[in-house]
């Protein structure tokens, strides 16, 4: 027999029918359901993260990632939610500007995700789907949150869509620091690290260039 949290969506009961569930627990007490596990990197404590996530509460969608978008000429998409794996709620750099391989998007404001979301994500793989019961104190608390009623248990929905590792974002953060775009980053870090390399050689090895 299968045991089904009286919070949990028809959709999430369709999607179980479906798939394996794996249950977990969190450190901080809060039961999740692996809908899909995902066979990307893990996001661990550090890595900074793109998800798409909704708040549902009675089968209504109060809060999602998916309300923002990206705006680019005629097209509209979703716009994911970034931060970092572990770090306070709240204290994410906001982006006016989105970074993208078909160029520089307008971004509005993000949607707030509940606390629960910055720590919950933590061991999740990239295409995972991740289902969490998140209590009040781990929410929206007694303010509550659009269809949330202040005090209310509500399930969050997390997608996770990539991760960077803690040491890449070193690179990006000096890249950005030097005003560059998140490609250029890239390259950047790619360029320095090899300029390091050369370096090295020209030290220890100065005989390289007459090769």
């Amino acid at each position: 027999m299968q045991f089904v949290h009286p919070y949990f969506s028809s959709a999430f009961l369709k999607i179980s029918l479906c798939f394996v569930v794996v249950v977990g627990l969190t450190a901080e007490g809060l039961k999740y359901y692996d809908v899909v596990e995902g066979k990307g990197p893990i996001a661990e404590k550090g890595s900074t993260v793109q998800v798409h996530f909704d708040c549902i509460y009675r089968n209504i969608t109060a809060v999602s990632s998916r309300e923002s978008k990206l705006l680019a000429g005629n097209r509209i998409i979703a716009q994911p939610y970034e931060f970092k794996v572990g770090a306070t709620p709240g204290k994410e750099r906001k982006r006016d500007f989105v970074d993208n391989p078909n160029g520089l998007f307008s971004a509005q404001a993000a949607p707030k995700p509940p606390p629960a979301m910055y720590s919950v994500t933590e061991g999740m793989r990239v295409g995972g789907k991740r289902t969490v019961i998140v209590p009040p104190e781990a929410g929206y608390g007694q303010k509550g949150m659009n269809e949330i009623p202040p005090g209310s248990t509500f399930e969050l929905n997390i997608e996770l869509l990539q991760v960077m590792p803690p040491e890449e974002n070193n690179w990006r953060s000096m890249a950005m620091g030097k005003g560059l775009s998140i490609p250029v980053a890239l390259r950047f870090s790619t360029l320095l690290a090899f300029s390091t390399e050369c370096n090295l050689r020209n030290k220890v090895l100065p005989w390289v260039h007459s090769v």
